[in-house]
């Protein structure tokens, strides 16, 4: 099929907070469940899903440099009604504030494909990386979207270029907000392997998040939406998925 709808891909990621407070697969599936309804059928939502959605299962993880704790990072709907087993991989933000010590970590290290990456984001990566692999082998997709908010954009990336190495499915991958998370070697690999006009990157000119970590880590993919607030100055509230990016994304997106 076309490149799922950019608006339905912003919701979806920003569903994924939903899973926050799980600490079990279990628990982080019901909530995502729940959340699917919410955004498909709320009337008060200015934006509500598009799409039909089935939760599949749900991944949690494990983060934080200093003090590590478990929660649901992850969900797998599959997208119903005239999609033929064509699934959706949902990473979630930090949100808690020990969370962000495993992205400032400084360092580089190996990321999927070899090349180097953000030392912070293979740590957190690799804590749900092996549940990854056989819920997208279980689920024996047609075709994947990798979709994902800030931190959950490096992860996504990540699993994207993961899956890559030896999967068969058309694969999408959508990032908002996120950041950079390797060098040029990294984005040569994602772009050949996922496909430039298959790798959609939004970003917001206020928003700080997307600005690192500084050089030698940059952005990989030509497909760039940017949203602007006259970029009156950069500051976390320009972050947010509900607050800022859903409500500026583009009428076509």
């Amino acid at each position: 099929m076309a490149i799922m709808n950019e608006m339905n891909a912003a919701i979806i990621a920003d569903g994924t907070y939903a899973l926050t407070p799980a600490h079990t697969k279990a628990d982080a599936k019901r909530r995502a469940k729940r959340a699917a309804q919410f955004t498909k059928d709320s009337p008060m939502l200015k934006h509500p899903l598009k799409v039909d959605v089935d939760v599949q299962q749900a991944v949690v993880a494990s983060s934080g440099a200093i003090v590590r704790e478990t929660t649901g990072f992850g969900v797998l709907p599959e997208l119903k009604r005239g999609f033929d087993r064509e699934f959706i991989l949902a990473i979630r933000d930090t949100q808690a504030g020990y969370e962000w010590l495993s992205n400032i970590t400084i360092g580089a290290t190996r990321g999927p494909t070899g090349a180097l990456v953000h030392s912070g984001f293979p740590k957190i990566y690799n804590s749900m990386a092996d549940d990854v692999r056989h819920l997208i082998k279980d689920a024996d997709p047609r075709t994947i979207h990798f979709v994902c908010h800030s931190l959950g954009g490096a992860l996504a990336t990540l699993a994207s270029l993961d899956y890559a190495k030896a999967g068969t499915a058309d694969r999408y991958l959508y990032t908002f907000g996120a950041p950079r998370v390797g060098g040029s070697a990294m984005g040569q690999d994602l772009e050949r392997m996922i496909g430039q006009q298959r790798i959609k990157r939004v970003y917001n000119l206020s928003d700080p998040v997307p600005l690192i970590p500084l050089c030698p880590y940059m952005h990989a993919g030509p497909g760039t939406i940017r949203l602007s607030d006259n970029f009156r100055r950069v500051t976390l509230d320009a972050h947010s998925m509900s607050g800022f990016y859903i409500p500026n994304m583009p009428a076509q997106g």
